[in-house]
């Protein structure tokens, strides 16, 4: 009766660290990661090209310079393959009028396209700017 406790005990520990290791690594998680460490100024932890660092700061500069809000931004798969997937990260950025009244909705989408470099981690291999940020 005690192995049994045992075995089922360590069942569920191996689930629940699958689990917790899978929602760490996800390939959303880690476009999401990429995108705060890049606005956050915390790009030395981020592992890509300077264009692409680049292309992700753009979007945070824009809003600064326009003296709008930080750009919100969501996080979807849209294609995948095993290895290698495809998110695109949609922002977007609204500017208010003095009446707290939606004046102008800026956005644009990244496609990055992610692939996988451990049993759990993904890297990003390369960023496209899909739809330009509409002015």
């Amino acid at each position: 009766m005690k192995r049994i406790r045992i075995v089922i005990a360590i069942f569920i520990i191996s689930i629940a660290g699958w689990f917790i290791l899978k929602t760490l690594y996800s390939p959303e998680n880690t476009v999401r990661t990429v995108i705060d460490n890049i606005a956050n100024g915390a790009q030395n932890h981020v592992q890509m090209e300077q264009d692409q660092i680049e292309l992700i700061r753009s979007y945070f500069e824009f809003a600064a310079k326009n003296n709008l809000k930080s750009p919100e931004f969501s996080v979807r798969q849209v294609e995948g393959t095993g290895d290698q997937i495809q998110l695109i990260a949609e922002f977007l950025m609204i500017d208010y009028d003095e009446n707290n009244r939606i004046r102008k909705v800026y956005a644009g989408n990244l496609l990055f396209t992610l692939q996988k470099s451990s049993f759990y981690k993904w890297e990003v291999i390369n960023i496209e700017e899909k739809m330009k940020l509409s002015l």
